[in-house]
């Protein structure tokens, strides 16, 4: 499903797609410095814990004509109607992995030598998986972030690629990667009212629910930021 980012999507409540939007601008890490930490996989960065809770809405009450007033959305609901659809739903993303999964990715930028990510799914149960995530320098193989064991349900796997439905473009592409050719959904990400915003893509796989096999983000003009799909095993 992330970007996640250090090297990891960080987890981002259920909030408008608004708001998603100002913590996506300012996870991809625009300082200064340049980019850091963009989202690694959308399908291996879990919670440690579970969803926020939902807050309770006030009691309906009677309008009238005497029928009871309909309940407020939830936050959940909310984020939903915000949101541009998934490429892939929970069930889907459940179906294609097994334990073993794993994603091989290099990582690229003008701030810092390649680097390999390898996240593998270490345990898969019908409610979720336990995902273990290594980072090293492409060159010299010497580690270049701590190894990270995260846990996430299939739903919040699948929220990983939620994005604001009004800064979304969705289209349909063939692109090659190291993995392969694949045949994908192709998801344009840019704040459409701020003209210096990213402009980010990241390439879904049609037969392939999870992660992205290709992420790019655009500053300016000029790539900062390449997530390539080098491997894919599907696990046993």
């Amino acid at each position: 499903m992330h970007t996640n980012a250090a090297a990891h999507r960080a987890d981002l409540p259920l909030v408008p797609a608004s708001a998603r939007a100002r913590a996506w601008r300012a996870q991809a890490g625009f300082a200064s410095a340049g980019v850091v930490a963009v989202i690694t996989a959308l399908a291996a960065c879990g919670n440690t814990t579970g969803p926020p809770p939902t807050t309770p809405g006030p009691a309906p009450t009677a309008t009238g004509s005497g029928a009871p007033a309909a309940a407020p959305a939830s936050d959940a609901q909310r984020s939903a109607a915000d949101s541009a659809p998934t490429p892939y739903t929970a069930a889907q993303i459940r179906d294609a992995s097994r334990a073993g999964r794993t994603y091989v990715y290099r990582v690229e930028g003008p701030d810092a030598p390649p680097r390999t990510t390898t996240i593998t799914f270490v345990e898969v149960t019908p409610q979720g998986t336990t995902t273990r995530s290594t980072t090293v320098d492409e060159k010299s193989g010497a580690p270049v972030q701590p190894e990270k064991t995260s846990r996430a349900t299939w739903e919040e796997l699948r929220r990983h690629a939620e994005f604001p439905r009004d800064a979304t473009t969705i289209t349909d592409e063939t692109t090659t990667v190291p993995a392969g050719t694949f045949d994908c959904k192709v998801y344009t990400v840019v704040e459409k009212k701020d003209a210096t915003a990213p402009h980010m893509r990241f390439y879904f796989a049609k037969t392939m629910p999870g992660a992205p096999v290709l992420i790019t983000i655009d500053k300016d003009g000029a790539r900062v930021r390449t997530q390539t799909l080098l491997s894919h095993r599907a696990g046993a």
